[in-house]
């Protein structure tokens, strides 16, 4: 759990660190070079844009994994607690 944990944040970081960092790039090539950007620059950032939706893709599939698998245990424990309550009350009536 802590691996995924992991590697949640790691891809959240790059996610927001890339989100504005395409246009940082347009600015600062509009700034130096005083024109538009080339078509393999323009391709370029598309597959790091590409790539950036993949992550977040992925990130959003974790989390709803680990949204799940935390429910799944809840709802176990829940069970449990409500298996093992009835018995201790009849318990401590006897008493």
């Amino acid at each position: 759990m802590f691996a995924n944990i992991l590697v949640f944040y790691c891809v959240t970081r790059l996610v927001v660190e890339g989100a504005g960092s395409a246009q940082r790039i347009r600015d600062r090539h509009e700034q130096l070079h005083g024109d538009r950007l080339t078509s393999e620059d323009q391709q370029l950032l598309k597959k790091k844009n590409e790539i950036q939706r993949h992550a977040l893709e992925q990130m959003r599939q974790c989390e709803a994994n680990e949204i799940r698998m935390i429910k799944d245990r809840l709802q176990g424990i829940q069970a449990y607690i409500t298996q093992k309550r009835p018995f201790k009350a009849n318990q401590a009536n006897l008493r």
